[in-house]
């Protein structure tokens, strides 16, 4: 089983530009299936029912980068959380360039 961290929002990077706002997202995702799980996202944040935990990628002590769960990301930073769960990952690159080759845990 994957150990769930909570990790300070301060120390977790998008690997994608994050909107910084619900009305920037719209533009950006205006999907209306993406927009809802957005809303559904802040509103179980809010109410501290459980979302499933980010995954991140440790680039280096103590900061992170986002592999998936960047609507999480989003819905918890416009809400205001100071730590966001997430699972620590590392991917594997091959050794011409970054391309991910699989996945690795880190405890």
């Amino acid at each position: 089983m994957k150990r769930v961290y909570y990790l300070p929002l301060s120390s977790v990077h998008p690997t994608e530009r994050t909107p910084e706002s619900f009305q920037e997202a719209e533009r950006k995702w205006g999907d209306q299936e993406d927009m809802q799980t957005i809303k559904s996202l802040k509103e179980a944040l809010r109410t501290k029912r459980p979302v499933p935990p980010i995954v991140v990628e440790r680039i280096k002590r103590g900061n992170y980068a986002i592999r998936n769960g960047h609507h999480r990301y989003a819905a918890a930073t416009w809400i205001g959380l100071k730590k966001i769960p997430a699972i620590i990952s590392d991917y594997v690159h091959d050794p011409d360039g970054n391309k991910p080759i699989k996945w690795e845990k880190t405890a």
